[in-house]
């Protein structure tokens, strides 16, 4: 059953916590990302996500951008519009990148990992989930293989917290060391290359 925007959204603009639960047993809702360049070019893209609703209504639920003088490519998550003037004060979350070597391809494959974990103090953060993308048999061009790595869930559908730890990624151990049973493992559909968009 897909979820109506009323169904989901929170009671008062101001209470972000429905972002960071499930959705309801036995329904999905449906989103999606706008990619917009950024005056200084393709370096700093922002992104906006949206809650589809019905006859093509968008609502607004959080934007991105990446975080400029960062060591690596960090990006801030904000429930505020890149247009407010305000993006920074509501930042909830952060995602970290970084580049490991795929131990499923040749040794000169790489695959990239993303951590993304909500916005507190240092100590009380908590990871919220992990990406994978993984090389093909084309190398780092090409359509690639994503897999989604999130907490597991109580017996009351309430996500485990998982503190999150400086320089490693909880949820990527686990899944390299096959400790599945306490995550979300979600994998894409296998890519098909299209000429047209290399």
């Amino acid at each position: 059953m897909l979820s109506t925007p009323s169904s989901i959204m929170p009671l008062t603009p101001d209470d972000e916590s429905f972002l960071f639960q499930p959705v309801p047993l036995g329904q999905k809702i449906q989103c999606k990302v706008i990619r917009r360049k950024h005056s200084m070019g393709s370096v700093y893209p922002q992104y906006e996500l949206y809650l589809e609703g019905t006859n093509g209504a968008r609502f607004f639920l959080m934007s991105a951008r990446r975080k400029k003088k960062a060591r690596g490519a960090t990006y801030l998550i904000s429930l505020n519009r890149f247009d407010s003037g305000d993006f920074d004060e509501r930042v909830v979350a952060k995602v970290k990148c970084k580049v490991f070597l795929n131990s499923h391809c040749r040794s000169n494959f790489l695959g990239t990992l993303f951590t993304v974990y909500d916005g507190k103090r240092d100590k009380e953060r908590n990871e919220r989930a992990a990406i994978l993308y993984q090389p093909n048999i084309f190398g780092l061009c090409g359509p690639r293989k994503m897999t989604l790595l999130l907490p597991g869930l109580t017996s009351e559908g309430r996500i485990k917290p998982l503190t999150y730890k400086s320089g490693s990624c909880q949820l990527h151990e686990k899944f390299k060391t096959d400790e599945i049973a306490e995550i979300l493992v979600m994998r894409n559909k296998t890519p098909q290359w299209n000429d047209g968009m290399y």
